[in-house]
């Protein structure tokens, strides 16, 4: 399978980066700037936003939210990043990140970790970068910039380490969240879930125990089609696996 990833730079996000990006075409003129992400079977996408943790500090942080299931990931930054470190960062820890929805909520076994991990890395993702801030995930965005204030001022800190960026991230991805679907429809979901429903699909086909309607046996559903629900209404646990304590030597 081969899918395109979309980094879409909100203006701090762009001017941080020094980003010269096109936006993203607008076919009736209007909204230029603003486009809605659409992640797909085909193209994933993400809103990507920075905030300086206190004025003057130096010190940053990435949000990077996904267009589908508003999951966010959290990376601070002691510095402005080449646009290829901060393209690597990101698919690491989407990798970790994935790799541990799928162990804990145990719908991977730790005998197939290796097998996920070569379909990650093996898969063919284009990487395109554009101006463009999807307002209704930069909320989300903004919203995880506040909780990394507010725990930065609560704990005296000047910045989270990766292992507090991580806790962070996985207890605001376990909140219920809700968007409007295509037809304008308002939904609600967690972040966890649709983030493992996405990640089955694309890197574990082949390794589902259960038979799922309108798909290949041992593959997972595919979550963008509209009659297939979601996998379950809970939260997932917070544990952390790392990618790279299960890669081949």
């Amino acid at each position: 399978m081969q899918f395109t990833i979309l980094f879409s730079a909100s203006k701090a996000m762009a001017k941080w980066l020094k980003l010269d990006a096109p936006r993203i075409p607008s076919p009736d003129g209007k909204r230029i700037g603003t486009q809605p992400l659409i992640t797909n079977a085909q193209k994933i996408c993400w809103q990507c936003h920075v905030i300086e943790n206190r004025p003057r500090s130096g010190l940053y942080t990435v949000l990077a939210v996904e267009a589908f299931s508003r999951y966010t990931l959290i990376i601070p930054y002691p510095g402005r990043p080449r646009l290829e470190d901060l393209e690597n960062e990101i698919l690491r820890r989407w990798a970790n990140e994935l790799l541990n929805l799928m162990i804990v909520s145990g719908e991977i076994d730790e005998a197939d970790v290796d097998v996920v991990i070569e379909k990650f890395l093996e898969l063919d993702k284009p990487i395109d970068w554009v101006s463009n801030t999807d307002l209704s995930v930069q909320g989300h965005a903004s919203d995880a910039g506040k909780w990394v204030t507010d725990t930065l001022y609560q704990d005296g800190g000047a910045a989270l380490d990766d292992d507090r960026a991580i806790a962070l991230g996985l207890h605001i991805n376990q909140f219920k969240k809700k968007s409007k679907d295509a037809n304008g429809k308002i939904e609600h979901f967690y972040p966890m879930e649709r983030m493992l429903d996405d990640a089955l699909f694309r890197f574990a086909s082949g390794l589902a125990k259960d038979r799922y309607e309108q798909t290949r046996r041992g593959d997972f559903p595919n979550p963008f089609l509209p009659t297939l629900e979601t996998i379950n209404n809970e939260p997932m646990p917070s544990n952390v696996v790392q990618m790279a304590n299960y890669r081949h030597k």
